[in-house]
């Protein structure tokens, strides 16, 4: 019988959860409280991986001693004050049972700064205590090592790799044309995300405001968000140089086809004092599909694109800087074919969700070992 992997997240959605179809060597069963974010059919939760939903810490300990899971994955406590309390139930119900206890870590913010000082001294004290109950902790950014280290966790416990957010389904995101790619009728910049002020929003509005006085242009937003209006209100202008438009939230299989028709995909995140990028992984799908992507030098980008060889990388806050990106690859042809295939070969090597799962299955065997 396969070893079984009980997966402990606060919500699910469709991009977590559905890739868990290609783990082959571990029975999985998924565990959450909430389903946010509309992007679950029923279908999905009839696939092979079964999905059990909790309301209370004391219910998910029940359910994983009553499952007798071999290894459980908890959130990182970083995450939200529920992740925090979901993911010591998992704990204790690890110690229970007998399981091994392995968690994702993403958060890159140094704690003093992503909760103040007073916060910090406790929840790095809860961090230390979890972290070293735990027998796998994997790092998905550097700036999540170093928090790992500064509260005291050993190298021999820490693992640098994309889990927990699987990596990318290359088959889905493809250069290979499907027939459902508009037909934009100019040079097309397209933004994939949440529209807050975090991801630079006002700096690619202020930034195309700049790229249409060289080269007629069309930015495309796909994303809602508190931002909204204000992008509405640019999206009827009537200038024949300068479109912008926005859909609501797509689901994930109706995206490479617009990042297919675009001349580039941007995301200009910013750091703030509670937040900066943790991976950006449309980053990611866009160079799966073979598309040059615009991004700043934020967080953990600068660790996920290679600068200069998959697209081009600016500093934050800088629309001058990223208007002359965008405009570098509008206008050069050739640069976005080489930027593209890179690009494309770059996530075959390293993010191919399939291999992924594949190497992150060999260690979690190895652990029980």
């Amino acid at each position: 019988m396969k070893p079984i992997l009980a997966i402990v997240t606060e919500a699910i959605r469709r991009d977590i959860h559905y890739p868990l179809k290609y783990f082959t060597h571990f029975r999985v069963v998924h565990f959450y409280n909430r389903i946010p974010y509309g992007d679950m059919t029923p279908d999905d939760f009839k696939s092979s991986v079964q999905a059990v939903q909790f309301d209370t810490p004391a219910k998910l300990n029940d359910l994983l001693k009553k499952l007798m899971p071999n290894i459980i994955q908890g959130a990182e406590p970083y995450a939200s004050r529920k992740a925090l309390r979901y993911s010591l139930a998992a704990q204790k119900a690890a110690r229970r049972v007998g399981a091994k206890f392995v968690f994702p870590m993403l958060e890159n913010r140094p704690p003093q700064e992503r909760f103040g000082r007073p916060v910090a001294y406790i929840m790095k004290k809860i961090l230390r205590r979890y972290a070293t109950k735990s027998d796998l902790i994997f790092t998905l950014n550097d700036g999540a090592r170093k928090n790992l280290l500064d509260i005291g966790v050993t190298d021999e416990k820490i693992m640098p790799f994309f889990w927990g957010l699987w990596g990318v389904d290359a088959e889905l995101f493809t250069p290979e044309e499907n027939g459902k790619e508009p037909d934009w009728q100019l040079p097309t910049a397209l933004f994939i995300g949440r529209l807050v002020p975090e991801k630079g929003i006002r700096d690619i509005l202020q930034a195309f405001a700049i790229l249409t006085n060289v080269t007629p242009a069309q930015l495309v937003f796909v994303g809602c968000g508190p931002m909204q209006n204000e992008i509405d209100g640019y999206t009827n202008s009537g200038d024949e140089r300068s479109q912008i438009t926005r859909y609501d939230v797509m689901a994930q299989d109706k995206l490479p086809p617009l990042m297919r028709a675009s001349a580039l995909v941007i995301y200009p995140s910013v750091t703030t004092p509670k937040w900066e990028e943790q991976v950006g992984t449309v980053n990611l799908q866009a160079m799966s599909c073979g598309v040059p992507v615009v991004s700043t030098l934020s967080g953990a980008i600068p660790e996920y694109v290679p600068e200069g060889k998959a697209g081009l990388l600016v500093p934050e806050n800088n629309p001058q800087e990223l208007a002359r990106a965008m405009l570098t690859i509008i206008q050069d042809k050739e640069l976005r074919r080489r930027m593209g295939e890179y690009g494309r070969r770059y996530i075959l090597e390293n993010f191919d969700i399939k291999d992924n799962i594949a190497k992150g299955e060999e260690m979690l065997l190895e652990l029980l070992q």
